[in-house]
């Protein structure tokens, strides 16, 4: 999740709509990080870690809204952009269609 501030009020909405969500998310293998123009954190961290020069926000914040939320596999490929919060059975049911979600959900 990308916003101009970690106090962005999209931000805030999207980690709320994931914060009791620690079953789905480890399903799923989704690790969540909030990215600001210089700093980031890990999910559930208190510390902002800051960025480098060539920052994660650049290479994806691609919208042109203060907010936007990234999902990458993991084959590190961008699956899906979004610029607005995102109930989770939305993110789920996206990750659940894709072939290795429904491979291993098989086994």
């Amino acid at each position: 999740m990308m916003a101009d501030s970690f106090e962005n009020k999209n931000l805030v909405t999207q980690i709320a709509y994931f914060k009791d969500q620690k079953k789905e998310l480890s399903e799923r293998k989704i690790i969540i990080y909030h990215v600001t123009p210089n700093y980031y954190r890990k999910e559930g961290g208190k510390n902002h870690l800051e960025l480098g020069q060539a920052t994660i926000y650049q290479e994806y914040h691609r919208s042109s809204e203060d907010f936007s939320m990234v999902l990458i596999g993991l084959d590190g490929g961008v699956k899906k952009n979004f610029d607005q919060p995102q109930p989770p059975e939305v993110v789920y049911e996206l990750i659940d269609s894709m072939p290795m979600r429904r491979r291993e959900m098989e086994n």
